[in-house]
């Protein structure tokens, strides 16, 4: 019966989600608290670069600047992570989205 099957398969896509999710804690986990925090108000959170720059008290451009050096950052990342990792590993910021939607939405990182 397909109800069956389909509670069949949902472990194995949320294991498969939790590991996406776990990848790309462990690439913002490399980046610099800017950037970090650059990429999920923005990827995460929704944030628009306004409230961004009202946010850190700077321009929207600086704003720009730093999401660019973040998102080249995080690619940069996960392009050291595919090798080194048998599975392929998240490739762009925009795939943050996956924290927001499995309610990983707030998650602070533990101060050094």
């Amino acid at each position: 019966n397909g109800h069956h099957r389909a509670s069949t398969d949902e472990p194995a896509e949320q294991l498969e989600r939790k590991e996406r999710i776990d990848q790309v804690r462990r690439l913002l986990d490399r980046l610099s608290d800017q950037h970090r925090l650059a990429l999920e108000w923005k990827y995460v959170e929704g944030m628009s670069v306004r409230a961004m720059a009202k946010r850190w008290q700077t321009t929207e451009k600086a704003v720009e600047s730093i999401l660019f050096r973040a998102r080249q950052s995080f690619r940069k990342q996960a392009e050291q992570m595919n090798h080194a990792d048998t599975k392929p590993a998240i490739k762009d910021p925009a795939e943050l989205v996956w924290l927001a939607s499995s309610g990983e939405r707030g998650r602070q990182r533990n101060p050094s």
